[in-house]
């Protein structure tokens, strides 16, 4: 694998290679955030799943809202689907991040 770095905040990945993918076992997980620009933005959800020999272990999700430290646009509410509501009481990204560690250790 080599890792080129284009400037201080892009760079491109090749030569990445997971021998026998369909044979092994990972996480693959998804965020939403409060918009597009990661230096200004804020997480607003963590979703992963467990495939195991190339099949999702539906009894191994991890899914959790994050309070994020500010207000979710309308248009991004109106894209996600989550709004300001579902997050105002959901755990800190510290807290969520903690329980996700957790949850893939069973890698």
């Amino acid at each position: 694998m080599e890792i080129r770095f284009l400037s201080d905040v892009e760079y491109a990945v090749s030569g990445l290679a997971v021998n026998e993918i369909l044979k092994q076992r990972y996480c693959v997980f998804d965020l939403e955030s409060t918009g597009i620009h990661h230096e200004t933005e804020h997480i607003t959800q963590v979703g992963a799943v467990i495939i195991e020999n190339g099949i999702v272990q539906k009894s191994q999700t991890f899914n959790s809202y994050v309070q994020p430290l500010k207000p979710i646009p309308e248009a991004v509410e109106r894209f996600t689907g989550i709004s300001n509501t579902n997050v105002e009481r959901a755990p800190r990204f510290n807290e969520v991040y903690s329980r996700f560690i957790e949850f893939i250790k069973v890698l």
